[in-house]
C-alpha cells in the first residue's frame, strides 16, 4: 500500500484499538452507574467514589488525548477537506464533552461538599454537567453514523478500528 497518496484508510494500531474500545466501556460504565439525583451525594464513600472515578476519568480522556494526537488519521488521503475538518472537530469534541462532564461532575460534587446542595450555582453547574453528557451523546451517535458511512463506501475507516464485520476494500 502506497502511504504517500492513500485511496483507502491505514489500519490503526492495537494500542489506538485498545484505547478506543477500552474509553467506550468506561463512558459507558460511567453513564449507566451515574447518578438520579444530587442527595445520593450525601453518602460519603459514594461521594468519594464519584470524585476519584471522575477524576480518573480525565486522566484517562487527557492520556488518550496525549497519544492519539501522534496516530494519524485512519481517513484517506483524498477525502475531501469539509469531511477532514468534520472529523477533525468530531474528534476535538469527543475530547472536550466528556472532559467536561468529569469537570462538572467534580465541581458537583465539591459543591455538595462544601453544603451547596441546591441554589443557582449547584443548578448551573448540574446544567453545565448535563449539556456535556447531551453533547457527548450527539457527537458518538455522529461519530458512529460517520463510521457506518464509511463502512459502506468500503474505504477502510471502518475496518481501521473496528474489529468485525470487515469490509471489502474499493480502492
Amino acid at each position: 500500500m502506497n502511504f504517500t497518496s492513500r485511496k483507502i484508510a491505514a489500519p490503526h494500531s492495537f494500542l489506538a484499538r485498545l484505547i478506543h474500545w477500552s474509553f467506550v466501556v468506561l463512558f459507558a460504565y460511567g453513564i449507566f452507574k451515574g447518578l438520579d439525583n444530587v442527595e445520593q451525594l450525601s453518602d460519603t464513600a459514594f461521594l468519594r467514589f464519584e470524585m476519584w472515578f471522575a477524576g480518573g476519568f480525565l486522566a484517562v480522556i487527557f492520556g488518550r488525548f496525549l497519544i492519539m494526537r501522534k496516530t494519524p488519521s485512519a481517513l484517506p488521503d483524498d477525502s475531501p477537506k469539509l469531511i477532514k475538518f468534520l472529523a477533525k472537530m468530531a474528534h476535538i469534541g469527543l475530547y472536550l464533552a466528556p472532559a467536561m462532564i468529569a469537570i462538572s461532575g467534580m465541581m458537583i460534587g465539591a459543591l455538595y461538599s462544601a453544603g451547596t446542595t441546591s441554589g443557582i450555582m449547584m443548578d448551573g453547574v448540574i446544567w453545565l454537567h448535563e449539556t456535556s453528557i447531551t453533547t457527548t451523546y450527539v457527537l458518538i451517535a455522529g461519530h458512529i453514523a460517520a463510521a457506518l458511512g464509511h463502512r459502506f463506501l468500503g474505504d477502510g475507516v471502518w475496518s481501521s478500528m473496528v474489529p468485525i464485520f470487515q469490509e471489502t476494500l474499493r480502492a
